[in-house]
C-alpha cells in the first residue's frame, strides 16, 4: 500500500534527499536510479499544499479579471487594465510554477 507524500516530507525534514526507486501503479513496472526532486518537492507538506492552493486560487482571480477586462473592452470600448506584456509575463510565471510542483492542466 502506498503511503501519503506528506509522510516523505515528514521523513525527511528539510534534508537533501534523492529518489531511487519509482514503481508505476497501474502495471508495476519499476525504475531504478537517482532521480533529484524539483525545488517545489523539497518544501514541507503543509507548504506544498498553500503553494498549490495559492496557485490555484490566483489562476481564478486572474482569468476572472482578464474576462472582465475583455467583456468591458467589447462591449463598452473600455481600455485593458492589464497590459499585454502583464498578462504574457504572469502566464510564464504561473507556468514555471506550476512546471517547477508538478502541477498540468
Amino acid at each position: 500500500m502506498a503511503l501519503d507524500w506528506s509522510n516523505l516530507t515528514s521523513l525527511t525534514g528539510n534534508r537533501p534527499f534523492t529518489v531511487s526507486r519509482v514503481t508505476l501503479t497501474d502495471n508495476h513496472v519499476a525504475i531504478e536510479g537517482e532521480f533529484e526532486l524539483p525545488p517545489m518537492a523539497r518544501l514541507s507538506y503543509d507548504d506544498q499544499v498553500f503553494v498549490a492552493e495559492f496557485i490555484r486560487s490566483h489562476i481564478i482571480r486572474v482569468t476572472e479579471t482578464a474576462f472582465d477586462d475583455f467583456a468591458a473592452a467589447v462591449l463598452d470600448s473600455a481600455p485593458p487594465r492589464i497590459s499585454e506584456q502583464d498578462t504574457l509575463g504572469n502566464m510564464r510565471l504561473l507556468d514555471e510554477i506550476r512546471r517547477q510542483i508538478g502541477v498540468s492542466f
